[in-house]
């Protein structure tokens, strides 16, 4: 993935090692096989659990999902984890009592960690317009186990192997994931930490991916693309949007310029607008409401809808007792659904109203969202 690509309307992340860790995965199984008459240290039971998963992937044909495909279905599979587990490690053969506890602990998010990298990173997609999804190996605890962990809110939508019947790299999978965001494939990009079944998989079908290899150098090659997800939004340039939520709008209330274009081809002024010296560009999402608020105080009308934010690059060019109105530098092509998703990332129900035009709802707030076409610019109209 090039820095010059634009943008893209949707990522879609895989879950475990991506956003998820398991750093009590030895300890959580020697408690339950201590309760259940079986011992062996935590590490040693860790360390047998991934080469068991990894005999067991091997075992399935490439693509084809270990949790739907075996013969006595999810919790089999588990059962038989757990089984190979104990034999590998001269241990008595459980009862399947042992891995049904197991198979409960883990669907809860007590026995997951959420990375702090991951807990930052999606609320700044989301300010950003970006839509999010989860594309993962998985088995139907997933939904629940992304709800308790505080993720789901974040996410459009879950797509997992043992719903659809495939594993990553298997294309299906994939085009699951891009039918429901409704989205093409150049237009979604996928993160995850497998090479093989998240790059490889995503680009078989025409969607951008990166590697995110933990701990790595995060340049390309065999150390990843992302060493840490925190570097996700520099890499798609939302640090320079959130910044740019600022400096246009600052503009307000300065002496208007025209371009000889803008001459020609419209009557909105336009300027240039340098950042100002102290400007950062690793606001948080806080921070960027914040300082968007401030930056409009005294300018727009006092009852503008509060929390209602704009599009990166929204510049004021004129307003009545009820209404606004900003233009925005891209195409209304690049503009509807990332601003549509920065919306509903914000807390606001969007319906669709037709001819280009949406009913937003807040509380008690109530808008009518307008977009048109202004030359290769996007001109919104806000009533309120």
């Amino acid at each position: 993935m090039r820095a010059s690509e634009p943008l893209p309307a949707a990522v879609s992340f895989d879950v475990t090692g991506t956003l998820l860790g398991l750093p009590r995965l030895g300890e959580i199984y020697a408690e339950c096989f201590a309760r259940h008459g079986l011992s062996a240290p935590p590490a040693a039971l860790a360390q047998m659990v991934r080469e068991v998963w990894q005999e067991l992937s091997i075992r399935t044909s490439p693509g084809e999902d270990r949790f739907s495909h075996h013969e006595d279905g999810v919790r089999g599979f588990w059962r038989e984890l757990v089984n190979r587990v104990a034999e590998r490690l001269a241990l008595p053969p459980p009862t399947p009592f042992l891995a049904a506890e197991l198979y409960e602990r883990f669907a809860h998010a007590e026995a997951w960690e959420v990375f702090a990298d991951a807990r930052d990173v999606l609320p700044r997609l989301r300010a950003a317009g970006v839509r999010l999804a989860v594309a993962s190996n998985f088995d139907r605890r997933l939904p629940r186990l992304l709800d308790e962990a505080g993720v789901a809110p974040h996410l459009d939508t879950i797509v997992y192997s043992e719903e659809v019947g495939v594993e990553k790299p298997h294309p299906a999978l994939f085009e699951e994931l891009l039918g429901r965001l409704a989205l093409p494939a150049a237009r979604v990009l996928h993160v995850g930490d497998s090479r093989r079944d998240d790059v490889e998989g995503a680009h078989a079908v025409g969607m951008r991916a990166l590697w995110l290899q933990r701990g790595g150098h995060g340049a390309g090659g065999r150390g990843g693309d992302l060493a840490s997800l925190s570097q996700l939004p520099a890499r798609l340039g939302i640090a320079v949007l959130a910044a740019a939520l600022l400096l246009p709008l600052a503009a307000c209330g300065r002496k208007e310029t025209r371009s000889p274009a803008a001459a020609k081809g419209s009557d909105l002024p336009t300027e240039e607008v340098a950042p100002p010296p102290d400007a950062r560009v690793d606001l948080t999402k806080d921070e960027v409401e914040k300082r968007h608020a401030e930056t409009f105080s005294g300018v727009l009308p006092g009852g503008f809808p509060r929390g209602l934010p704009l599009p990166p690059q929204a510049s004021l060019v004129d307003q009545g007792p009820r209404w606004v109105e900003v233009l925005v530098p891209r195409h209304p092509a690049a503009v509807q659904e990332p601003y549509l998703g920065q919306l509903r990332g914000a807390g606001w129900s969007v319906r669709d109203g037709g001819q280009r035009a949406w009913s937003l709802r807040k509380g008690a707030s109530s808008v009518r969202l307008e977009l048109h076409a202004q030359g290769p610019s996007t001109r919104l109209r806000l009533s309120y």
